[in-house]
């Protein structure tokens, strides 16, 4: 996947520049709009996971199911009107999932 390369890339020019930088990446969710690439969103998250575990301080963060429901659905109040970004809500799951990783 070419986003996955992007990524490597990326890491490659912060270590070149900033060799001590904790780079925290957020996976990929699911929006309405875009849902018909939910499998690709997976796979993306995969690739880049399994590529950050080899990588010196690199931290991957699950989101995707941060806009579910127990049906598995998304949740349609987390989004706005595009139906692609996150609401003021989405984006409060969103936080409270990525602060963990996050130093103080």
């Amino acid at each position: 996947m070419l986003v996955a390369g992007d990524f490597a890339d990326f890491v490659r020019v912060i270590r070149s520049r900033l060799p001590k930088t904790e780079i925290v990446f957020i996976g990929s969710s699911p929006a309405p709009v875009r849902w018909g690439q939910a499998d690709k969103n997976r796979e993306l998250n995969r690739l880049v996971r399994e590529m950050a575990l080899s990588m010196p301080r690199v931290t991957f963060v699950d989101a995707f199911d941060v806009p579910l429901g127990p049906d598995g659905q998304a949740r349609p109040e987390l989004f706005v009107e595009d139906r692609l970004h996150f609401s003021p809500e989405g984006y409060r799951l969103l936080a409270d999932r990525v602060r963990p990783f996050l130093a103080d």
